[in-house]
């Protein structure tokens, strides 16, 4: 058993604390270890089965939905594998801060952190995390109720951020969108970026960061009111089949094709914007253009024309765009999606 490398036992309730430690013992050499689920699990298996021993070659370590482990777990972890990459803690609700602060030992050898769902934890540890994990380049925090904007600040510093999930974290607001336009290096290696149910989001942040991450191919906004409207909708995908009227309603995901047609309808209410603009420049009191409309007005009449435009080239071009065809679920983010079960689109 020294030579083992890899142990998946997911999904596997009836392990108890008592086996645990026989697999620390003997697999020193352990580089990937999953315990998803095992939720008769709590500190004693890894207290008494790691005790002063060091697992050097240890690189992923998934605990999803083992709920009963606590702080003490991660503190106990960190201390004999230095050298974790991936680790995975969703649904492990009794983590707080203090485990957060834990992790943040492991450094810069920390690429991937899934804490959807570790809802006591608050800005001051992942503010920490931010500054120390500074490789990091995949972070959930779905459900993570008490951040605010002070922590995607932080965030936004992190050279090689890919993914971010944000979740259900409604006290986001506009603030920590512009934090990450305003970082280049971020700007630039972002990919997937998931904001369902921040509800206080609004177009304009949204469009700036479509526009700016050219990277982008995966943008989740389910349950943001600001883009429940047909024109925007238009451009994702298909929610699943399983999903009821409700859920379907409120279903906005963007992928792919999806957030680049998203990316050149902004890019053409842009122009229209300073077209606005313009106009309002040139007659301060609103009086000339639309028949002596205001500013609002003329918004409106320039989008409607927009839209026929739009419409108009649809028909023209009608069989040519087709579907999506282009699925942007790639393994690594569409797995820690699926752990935990907390970042699935409703």
């Amino acid at each position: 058993m020294a030579a083992l490398l890899e142990i998946d036992l997911t999904s596997c309730p009836l392990i108890t604390n008592s086996s645990i430690p026989s697999v620390f013992k003997h697999c020193g050499q352990l580089r990937e270890f999953r315990l998803g689920s095992c939720s008769s699990l709590t500190d004693t298996a890894f207290v008494e089965g790691i005790r002063a021993t060091h697992y050097d070659q240890l690189r992923i370590l998934d605990l999803t939905a083992v709920s009963l482990v606590t702080d003490l777990t991660l503190q106990t972890i960190v201390h004999a594998a230095p050298k974790l990459r991936n680790l995975v803690l969703a649904k492990c609700v009794n983590i707080t801060d203090e485990g957060v602060l834990a992790v943040c030992h492991l450094g810069r050898h920390l690429h991937y952190l899934h804490l959807g769902h570790c809802s006591q934890i608050t800005d001051q540890s992942v503010i920490q995390l931010a500054r120390v994990c500074t490789r990091l380049r995949y972070l959930d925090l779905a459900c993570c109720t008490q951040l605010t904007d002070r922590s995607v600040v932080e965030l936004a510093n992190l050279q090689k951020l890919k993914r971010i999930g944000l979740v259900k974290c409604s006290n986001i607001t506009d603030g920590a969108i512009y934090a990450l336009i305003d970082h280049r290096a971020v700007s630039c290696t972002l990919e997937r970026v998931h904001l369902s149910y921040c509800v206080n989001l609004t177009i304009r942040a949204v469009a700036e960061l479509v526009n700016f991450c050219n990277r982008l191919t995966h943008l989740s906004l389910t349950g943001v009111p600001a883009f429940l409207r047909q024109d925007l909708q238009q451009f994702c995908r298909q929610p699943p089949r399983e999903f009821t009227p409700q859920q379907r309603q409120v279903f906005c995901v963007f992928s792919g094709k999806g957030v680049r047609e998203l990316r050149t309808y902004f890019a053409q209410y842009a122009v229209a914007a300073a077209a606005v603009a313009d106009a309002v420049a040139d007659d301060p009191l609103g009086l000339m253009a639309g028949g002596g409309l205001g500013p609002a007005a003329m918004a409106g009449q320039l989008a409607l024309m927009h839209h026929d435009t739009e419409d108009a080239a649809e028909e023209e071009n009608e069989g040519v765009m087709g579907g999506d065809g282009e699925g942007d679920e790639d393994g690594d983010a569409g797995r820690s999606e699926g752990q935990g079960g907390d970042d699935m689109e409703l």
